[in-house]
């Protein structure tokens, strides 16, 4: 078990109670990590778009514009990252429908033992699509590149310089925070996973809603999107938005 007391980020909305007493359940059992909830924004109650969101983008880029769930979600993670920044250490940033595995405090272990080796570690994911390359292992983990993007952003680590990163990146975004996260073309992290995930996620019911009425872009439209994304890769040096 590791020795080091990490300390975690729980991105929560303030009247999600059954999920709290979840997670309070849950880290309880916990030592290595000391944790506080960190209000979500509710993008439900947004009045307006924030400033940080560009819906122009969102639909020039991807197509589509973000979910109020989706502009929340992103905004609590900016949160998080600032909450990073103020404490200038490594943290752990959970959503708060995490589900801990047995295997957890060894993988932050590992995690630990080859902290030079990434920026960004992936602790979760929804897809597996399999890994580009292995970058370190042990007898019991992998630290790899993944192929494509595996969604979610339930469980990560962060370091301080990347949280900086991220937020600059970010004074505007266009995709979701999951898309972000993976887009190392747009903020050039070094964001890796330790496999087999020692995270997963309990499969409550999303406080994030829309993206499965999304259609696919077609037609006229899917040309209209590819022509935009190569303006914006001139504008930005982005290979991919």
């Amino acid at each position: 078990m590791t020795e080091k007391i990490i300390h975690a980020e729980v991105i929560s909305l303030t009247e999600s109670n059954e999920r709290r007493k979840m997670v309070h359940a849950q880290l309880s059992d916990c030592p290595y990590i000391s944790w506080e909830f960190l209000d979500a924004v509710d993008g439900r109650k947004l009045m307006s778009d924030p400033p940080e969101y560009s819906r122009k983008r969102a639909k020039r880029l991807m197509g589509w514009t973000l979910t109020d769930g989706e502009i929340g979600c992103f905004l609590s993670h900016r949160l998080a990252w600032r909450k990073c920044l103020l404490k200038d250490t490594m943290i752990l940033i959970l959503e708060d429908d995490f589900l801990i595995k047995p295997i957890l405090p060894a993988a932050l272990e590992f995690a630990v033992d080859n902290i030079s080796a990434w920026d960004v570690l992936r602790l979760q994911a929804i897809h597996d699509h399999g890994s580009r390359a292995i970058i370190t292992h042990n007898g019991d983990f992998d630290m790899v590149q993944n192929i494509g993007d595996p969604f979610g952003c339930t469980a990560y680590l962060v370091k301080p310089a990347a949280a900086n990163i991220l937020l600059k990146q970010s004074r505007q975004f266009y995709e979701p925070v999951d898309n972000y996260l993976e887009n190392e073309e747009m903020h050039g992290l070094r964001m890796v996973a330790v496999k087999p995930y020692p995270v997963d996620i309990t499969h409550l019911d999303s406080t994030i809603t829309g993206r499965e009425s999304r259609s696919s872009v077609r037609g006229f439209q899917q040309f209209k999107r590819s022509f935009f994304r190569m303006l914006n890769r001139v504008a930005t040096g982005e290979k991919k938005p």
